[in-house]
């Protein structure tokens, strides 16, 4: 799973806080969309429309298909998001009880 997140996004940095630190031992990586890699990999799994809507984006169930296909799934929303990974082990219910939600403004959290 790769968790696609800006700097300057409230919820991208919520999730972070909530990860463990084993996460990425549960086979999450963390891609920045502040970056040029980040984007290209972004467009890789067909995920920049969905970015310009809404962030983070989590790209989950990747199977390379061949060289230049990749089938997943793209999952959005905070709700979506925090479930697939409490799911994954990637997040604690305990760390979910302590730490608030977060409010996106102005629109920072999109691409």
């Amino acid at each position: 799973m790769i968790l696609f997140t800006k700097s300057d996004c409230p919820n991208c940095a919520y999730l972070k806080g909530l990860l463990t630190p084993d996460s990425t031992s549960n086979g999450l990586q963390i891609a920045s969309l502040d970056t040029d890699e980040g984007l290209a990999l972004l467009a890789l799994y067909q995920g920049i429309t969905v970015a310009e809507r809404e962030l983070p984006v989590l790209v989950a169930d990747e199977e390379d298909l061949s060289e230049l296909m990749v089938k997943c799934e793209v999952v959005t929303g905070l709700d979506r998001i925090v479930a697939r990974l409490l799911e994954a082990g990637c997040i604690t219910l305990e760390t979910l009880a302590q730490r608030p939600g977060a409010e996106c403004k102005d629109g920072v959290c999109k691409l």
